[in-house]
């Protein structure tokens, strides 16, 4: 295994205390366009694609997926 069970489940607390502070709700629709786990327009793109697929941005302006 490349990386420990630990360090598996620190990075999906990270995913999920990332999504809880930039999930907004505005008269009663959510939005993740402020996400970094959001694409361009502003959908939630860990929702949308299997991480197999991710491709991760390691570049700057940061996004975390492309």
């Amino acid at each position: 295994m490349k990386h420990t069970k630990s360090e598996i489940l620190n990075a999906l607390h990270v995913i999920k205390d990332t999504c809880y502070e930039k999930y907004e709700e505005r008269d009663g629709v959510g939005s993740c366009y402020n996400c970094p786990f959001s694409d361009v327009d502003g959908n939630c793109v860990l929702a949308e694609q299997i991480p197999v697929s991710w491709d991760i941005n390691d570049d700057e302006p940061w996004r975390a997926l492309e």
